[in-house]
């Protein structure tokens, strides 16, 4: 919890407009310790979710190869928001 005050004097409308638009795509908890300017998000979300071009890895190649073209698209998305967030 934090005190109602200084919740009002944090929230600003452009805060409102972007915590509502990064709760369009993410479910969970944000918390903010406005003391320590520390930003938590708890979810359910499975954001190291991995792509690759490759399928099998057999040897040092491929997973150089792999490790080259994985990508991780939700924590992606979620660092695009978070720092949409935080700007």
């Amino acid at each position: 919890g934090t005190d109602q005050h200084q919740l009002a004097k944090e929230m600003s409308p452009s805060l409102t407009l972007k915590l509502h638009d990064f709760f369009q795509h993410f479910n969970g908890d944000l918390i903010y310790h406005h003391e320590e300017q520390i930003l938590c998000y708890l979810g359910e979300q499975d954001l190291f979710q991995t792509t690759s071009k490759r399928s099998e890895i057999h040897d040092i190649p491929a997973l150089r190869g792999h490790l080259r073209t994985m990508t991780m698209p939700q924590y992606e998305k979620f660092q695009q928001f978070m720092l949409n967030l935080i700007k």
